[in-house]
């Protein structure tokens, strides 16, 4: 009897654990389903909101933390959308356009840099929180087509008794090569440098070095580069200033010839609009005052005049660096305002110029012209304003990917 109770006890405690384990499987299922209906009606809910968010809000003519024009939507036609262009361009409008877009490019950084690639959109993380353009090639044949324009110009400038003084900048990886990753190095940089050498040789051009003696300076502690944009600082400009003079028998100045202004803490570059690291510090930009440079003045062709050196509005925007003479133009014209007749300068140059120009200024009246916008011919300027000096200040960066360098044989007939 004893054991007939036990079996059916033992009976009993079998059906209640199997009913224990469906019961439990029928919750866990329940609560799968919740969460699978769950994560669908999320994924489904983001797209929807996004959708709208998409259509509704108004398109971004442009962009301030990088600092260009956002795709705006495509024109339609039959010709467009069988070329591929309207589908193409419908693209980058959709990842311009996106909602929220400058988030999302700060996400992705920080997982970039979670995952330890040490880079984003081509820009190295470096120590510091120095951020360096990668440039792992350049254009070797646009390199060598401009280098030889510039020979065409510097040796029709010479038959006409003008002076040419060639000066090269270098990029942030040429110059801060002890701050890049060792799995980087400055193998890339070196033998692109070598290339230019190789090139300026083959078409009689000499240039003023500009890299060896920034990059001594940064090696020496000296915030001779921004570390969130290309261009050199202040500080850098003055160097660089100081190695052009040298070449070009200007006077050289000193950090005791100026009255250091900070005119911007909270300047953000092009570097870092386009790594999307949105956590790393802002620079510094400064002016070097001296005595006289308010009675300068400095005329953008095609736009404003300002009294001295700096447009000041420009450093409410996010473009900062354009405070030196205004940004990019065809032409701009630094002069005294006090009737003082000095010799005239022209600089033909990217920016890079632009905070080497002051420094020019502070004995000469400056004329910058950007190959860009500019239509003319140089020689005829030349003799026209009767200029015989003439500073070519490019970077490298510029030299390798800029087509307008053949406007350097406007009016030198079949040379």
């Amino acid at each position: 009897m004893k054991a007939l109770k036990k079996d059916n006890h033992s009976h009993i405690s079998a059906d209640e654990e199997q009913s224990a384990h469906l019961a439990l499987e029928h919750s866990l299922a329940k609560k799968c389903r919740f969460v699978n209906i769950s994560l669908a009606a999320s994924f489904f809910a983001f797209i929807f909101v996004f959708a709208a968010l998409f259509w509704l809000l108004p398109d971004r003519e442009s962009s301030e933390n990088e600092n260009r024009a956002l795709q705006t939507f495509p024109e339609f036609s039959l010709q467009t959308l069988s070329s591929g262009k309207f589908t193409e361009e419908f693209a980058k409008y959709m990842a311009d356009q996106f909602p929220a877009r400058d988030f999302f490019v700060g996400v992705k950084a920080a997982s970039e840099c979670a995952m330890l690639k040490g880079q984003n959109n081509g820009v190295i993380t470096a120590r510091g929180g120095q951020l360096i353009s990668r440039f792992d090639s350049i254009d070797l044949e646009t390199l060598d087509t401009n280098i030889d324009c510039v020979s065409k110009f510097a040796k029709a400038a010479s038959s006409d008794g003008i002076s040419v003084t060639c000066a090269f900048a270098g990029r942030t990886m040429d110059v801060m090569t002890s701050s890049l990753p060792r799995t980087y190095g400055s193998e890339a940089s070196d033998s692109q440098l070598e290339a230019l050498d190789e090139i300026c040789l083959s078409h009689g051009v000499e240039y003023v070095d500009l890299v060896s003696p920034l990059r001594a300076h940064y090696e020496n502690g000296e915030y001779v580069y921004y570390r969130t944009d290309h261009h050199w600082t202040t500080l850098g400009a003055m160097y660089a200033y100081n190695e052009i003079a040298e070449a070009s028998f200007l006077p050289a100045v000193s950090e005791n010839d100026f009255r250091k202004e900070t005119a911007s803490d909270s300047f953000y570059g092009t570097t870092w609009s386009s790594a999307g690291t949105v956590w790393t510090s802002p620079d510094t930009i400064e002016f070097f005052r001296y005595d006289g440079d308010d009675m300068l003045t400095t005329s953008v062709y095609g736009g404003e005049s300002f009294s001295g050196l700096y447009k000041r509005e420009a450093l409410d925007t996010k473009d900062k660096y354009s405070a030196f003479i205004g940004g990019n133009a065809a032409r701009v014209d630094i002069t005294s305002k006090g009737g003082e007749k000095r010799e005239k300068i022209l600089v033909v140059k990217d920016s890079f110029a632009h905070s080497v120009a002051p420094f020019i200024a502070k004995n000469y009246d400056v004329v910058l012209i950007d190959l860009r916008y500019y239509t003319g011919s140089l020689i005829n300027l030349c003799r026209d304003e009767g200029i015989n000096k003439v500073i070519i200040l490019y970077n490298m960066d510029t030299l390798c990917s800029e087509a307008g360098f053949r406007r350097f044989r406007t009016g030198l007939g079949a040379s």
